[in-house]
């Protein structure tokens, strides 16, 4: 459930940041930069979250969740 909702939300600030880059970044307005940097920021726990939710489905998603929770685990 929780996953879900981190998935949704992270999703919608990714999607709402990036979209937001481009109108600025047209305008030669120095917010593109900040816009582009929130939605790295959000981008990253929605890339990991959509992961996590289908590595039981796909074989490829398993090795990279692995992956990802070996790296934050052991540095």
């Amino acid at each position: 459930m929780w996953q879900w909702v981190i998935v949704i939300v992270s999703g919608i600030c990714t999607f709402a940041s990036f979209y937001l880059t481009f109108p600025a970044f047209r305008a030669d307005d120095s917010g593109a930069f900040l816009f582009a940097g929130f939605g790295l920021l959000f981008g990253v726990p929605f890339v990991i979250s959509v992961i996590k939710l289908f590595s039981g489905r796909s074989t490829v998603l398993k090795r990279i969740d692995a992956q990802i929770s070996s790296f934050f685990i052991n540095p």
